[in-house]
């Protein structure tokens, strides 16, 4: 736990290293950071419009946009959404990837003019799933909606292909 002061501090800190990467790569730096702890975990979804929309109306329109990002993943829909909001502000679009841009964010940097990794900096296999009525519910969770397992379009494409293989 840290103490106001800290705290304080810290952001301090944060502001003056996004100031720096603005200044070396001249560019208004915007970013979005998903948990990835256990139990604690976040994805990009469709919540992140209006807060990436406030922070861009804040800077108007830029030469230059980049996103510093660092997700395992999220809605894909969300993440396409979120790369043709930047580029309504911006003329050239960058994605700072400092580890993971797994799935929907290797999905926004694929959107992106440039990407810049640092050394640790990965991209991983974009897999889309899908949310409908009738997928399996969250086990333990009342039903809901919102409440339902994702299913992976690789997993119901290859279901598919062995229905077709074993019954077709």
């Amino acid at each position: 736990m840290t103490t106001p002061d800290e705290d304080s501090a810290l952001l301090e800190r944060r502001r003056h290293l996004i100031g720096q990467i603005q200044e070396a790569r001249k560019s208004k730096v915007i970013c979005y950071v998903t948990g990835d702890r256990q139990h604690l975990q976040t994805r990009i979804a469709h919540d992140c419009h209006p807060l990436i929309f406030s922070h861009l109306r804040q800077i108007a329109a830029s030469e230059k946009v980049d996103l510093f990002l660092y997700t395992t993943g999220g809605i894909t829909v969300a993440g396409w959404g979120l790369v043709h909001l930047i580029r309504e502000f911006c003329k050239e679009f960058g994605v700072l990837v400092p580890y993971k841009a797994w799935s929907c964010g290797t999905l926004i940097c694929l959107g992106a003019d440039e990407i810049v990794m640092g050394r640790l900096g990965q991209l991983g296999p974009i897999d889309p799933s899908t949310t409908t009525p009738f997928n399996p519910p969250i086990p333990g969770a009342p039903p809901a909606p919102q409440h339902m397992l994702p299913m992976n379009v690789e997993d119901i494409v290859s279901f598919i292909d062995l229905a077709k293989m074993k019954w077709v």
